[in-house]
């Protein structure tokens, strides 16, 4: 399945704290995931979608935007029509998204 990865990075916060997330697209371009970096890089991602987080590109939005997407994407609010019941344990599985590629080891 198709996705894409986007770094999008908004203005530190009033502490110097960094505004940063990755999202994920399905082919559509819509969002299903996204992450806060914080201080872990492309590490704030599961391993499955690593290469593809240091490919990212950057992209700069508004700390308004970076609150939205995190509230209404982050990876604990995974929308309903990707959730599914499984004991997989590939990380697409375990956050209940389409797998990055056809091959599900």
């Amino acid at each position: 399945m198709a996705f894409t990865m986007l770094h999008l990075c908004a203005t530190n916060d009033a502490n110097g704290n960094p505004r940063r997330l990755y999202a994920r697209l399905d082919g559509g371009g819509c969002f299903i995931a996204a992450w806060d970096e914080g201080y872990s890089g492309s590490h704030a991602v599961p391993e499955a979608y690593r290469d593809a987080a240091n490919r990212a590109p950057y992209i700069e939005i508004t700390p308004r935007e970076y609150r939205r997407i995190l509230k209404e994407f982050g990876a604990t609010r995974i929308p309903a029509k990707y959730q599914k019941k499984t004991t997989d344990t590939c990380a697409d599985c375990a956050l209940g998204l389409p797998h990055p590629t056809e091959n599900h080891s």
